[in-house]
């Protein structure tokens, strides 16, 4: 997945963070709340087009979550069995 949730979430912090900076620049708090909102509209439409949905990226969290869950437990009972 090129745009995953990290990603995603560090574009919505610098949408705040340049609202922050909007309105010490002069911008009035409407025009500054509107400026974040363009940038977070526009991120979410990147987002679409490389495919991505709520619905499908939870699913793909979710089976990604549980591989991560068997390979920890195989770690888990391999490193149990040699400690004995």
């Amino acid at each position: 997945m090129s745009y995953d949730g990290k990603e995603r979430r560090a574009d919505r912090k610098a949408a705040r963070e340049q609202k922050h900076e909007d309105k010490k620049d002069g911008m009035t708090n409407k025009e500054a709340r509107e400026d974040k909102h363009e940038m977070k509209k526009e991120d979410r439409e990147k987002w679409k087009e490389e495919g991505h949905d709520l619905g499908g990226d939870c699913k793909e969290f979710a089976s990604m979550s549980l591989d991560d869950v068997e390979t920890i437990t195989e770690v888990a009972v391999a490193t149990g069995i040699a400690v004995m």
